[in-house]
């Protein structure tokens, strides 16, 4: 599969999810390619022989949207998409044996800036404003590809909700020290969608040979400005936040930009997907801003953890705690921040201390519960080597650390300390 935009925020979280699927994935480039995994692609006159030997095409690449509506943002924005989208659309139709399908990226921006209550499919009309215009002549461009048969799904999303980038990173920070409050009365709605859930439309887009035109990327349940800001506020524990006057992001981002940005007012809902039977892991905010924060819910049996784990927003922003808790003597409870490679586990006998690190960050894991001298390394798809020193009739048959991704676990049963050849989620176990 040939991906454009492949460094971006969804570019990046799709590739992953491609890749670890078993999908070959090919990046183009506009750099000089780093290896077989890249190609060189000049958008506004791509070489002929780009697409071959791939069965699909996802076109991602873009100017940031965000800014101040200038003439020359404007003319960027609109420049960086329709001209290329139309060029690869054009090569697409054109490549014997090339991709079958091609899915590009859209924005609910179609529908306008002020829509107010209306609810809005698919099948609603185009509404007016620049951002409108950018996005019909969009779509448009990939004309070329379907008028020779492929299959051309345009995927408009909504927005995206990740602590990497997108609003999500802008006012989270804001939120944690009181300043991000409704904008102005709260009154506009938020059509939002998971990171997750939008790589998810996006992977359904490439493998459902039923889904074809515009496409909704948006979660079920859009939420009103004013509660946006008021979940975002409990998530974080921080429930008084001033409100943002509409002042703000007019100085910010000129009063073109804070009209089709900031104060858009879009109620959309993913009517498409919703009739097709698609599943959404997370069609409600709360939780969605709960997973991607690693914030538990008051209460529930991790969130101590959470308080004392969150690694959120110390490295880039960027932390996916995941938890899960293993049952009796077994139990053990880890808590992966997915960049920052953490890795903590609890459930061994007393006093083990154990030190991983992967070759890209280091990781670090507590056991408790072995004896002094069972401290050991492990290295990601290497070999776990253990000290002697474990309690009798008991060794750990368990165990792995991958890539500051992973959920390491520890399962104890009879059987005496590490045997030569003992394998695990991390490699081979040596005395």
């Amino acid at each position: 599969m040939a991906i454009t935009g492949s460094s971006g925020l969804v570019g990046s979280a799709l590739t992953a999810l491609l890749t670890s699927g078993g999908h070959r994935v090919i990046r183009l480039v506009r750099r000089a390619p780093a290896g077989d995994g890249e190609r060189r692609w000049d958008p506004e006159d791509p070489d002929p022989g780009l697409l071959h030997g791939t069965s699909a095409l996802v076109h991602l690449a873009g100017a940031p949207i965000a800014g101040r509506f200038t003439t020359a943002h404007k003319h960027s924005i609109r420049a960086s998409r329709i001209t290329p989208t139309r060029r690869l659309a054009e090569l697409a139709a054109a490549t014997p044996g090339g991709p079958a399908v091609m899915v590009t990226a859209s924005a609910i921006g179609y529908y306008g800036p002020h829509r107010g209550d209306e609810l809005l499919t698919e099948d609603s009309p185009r509404g007016h404003g620049f951002l409108a215009g950018v996005v019909a002549g969009w779509e448009a461009a990939s004309a070329p590809a379907s008028d020779a048969g492929l299959r051309v799904v345009c995927v408009r999303t909504g927005i995206v909700q990740s602590p990497r980038g997108g609003t999500l990173r802008l006012l989270w920070p804001l939120a944690e020290v009181g300043a991000d409050g409704r904008l102005g009365a709260g009154h506009q709605w938020v059509s939002w969608i998971g990171i997750d859930d939008l790589t998810d439309i996006y992977y359904r887009a490439l493998t459902d040979d039923t889904l074809a035109g515009p496409v909704n990327a948006t979660a079920p349940h859009p939420v009103r400005n004013a509660d946006y800001a008021r979940i975002l506020a409990h998530v974080l524990r921080r429930p008084l936040q001033l409100p943002v006057p509409g002042l703000g992001p007019r100085f910010l981002l000129g009063q073109e930009g804070a009209s089709e940005l900031a104060e858009a007012d879009q109620r959309v809902s993913p009517r498409r997907l919703l009739r097709d039977g698609h599943r959404f892991r997370h069609p409600e905010l709360e939780p969605t801003i709960r997973h991607l924060l690693g914030r538990a819910h008051p209460g529930s049996e991790n969130s101590q953890w959470s308080d004392r784990l969150d690694l959120t927003g110390q490295a880039e922003g960027v932390a996916l705690l995941a938890r899960r808790t293993i049952q009796r003597r077994a139990s053990s409870q880890v808590s992966v921040a997915k960049d920052a490679g953490f890795e903590l586990a609890r459930g061994c006998p007393q006093h083990a201390f154990q030190q991983c690190a992967d070759a890209r960050r280091a990781a670090y894991m507590r056991l408790h519960g072995a004896p002094p001298g069972s401290a050991a390394a492990c290295r990601t798809g290497r070999s776990v080597s253990r000290g002697s020193g474990w309690p009798p009739q008991r060794r750990p048959t368990s165990l792995g650390c991958r890539g500051g991704g992973g959920i390491s676990r520890l399962a104890w049963v009879p059987g005496g300390p590490p045997r030569t050849g003992d394998v695990t989620a991390g490699g081979e176990v040596r005395n």
